[in-house]
């Protein structure tokens, strides 16, 4: 798969998969673990399986996206409303790694 067609696919991944968590059935591999900086690691259906609960997904903004082999990073802020009226803003930096034309691991990291 070439680097355009990875950002894309990614950048699908990144914009759906608050408010659509089983797209993660149709762009990830069975196999697919999600590793997040504090220490856990999730499969796919752990991974649906909690964003399924969100009452309130965010929106997320896109900020940068590139790839090279079978990696890819990718920049985002998430948008939330605060029970107060304000937005609750969270940066998150992913990195994916491909295996054919699906998305086999995930690193995320965020402030």
């Amino acid at each position: 798969m070439d680097s355009k067609a990875m950002e894309e696919r990614f950048t699908k991944l990144i914009q759906e998969h608050f408010r659509n968590p089983r797209i993660m059935k149709d762009l990830c591999t069975k196999e697919c673990i999600v590793h997040f900086s504090y220490g856990t690691d999730w499969n796919v259906d752990e991974t649906i399986e909690h964003l399924s609960g969100l009452s309130d997904p965010p929106d997320c903004e896109i900020h940068d996206c590139f790839a090279t082999g079978d990696k890819i990073a990718l920049r985002f802020r998430a948008l939330t409303k605060h029970e107060s009226g304000g937005t609750l803003i969270k940066d998150e930096n992913i990195i994916g790694r491909f295996k054919g034309d699906r998305i086999d691991e995930i690193w995320v990291a965020y402030d």
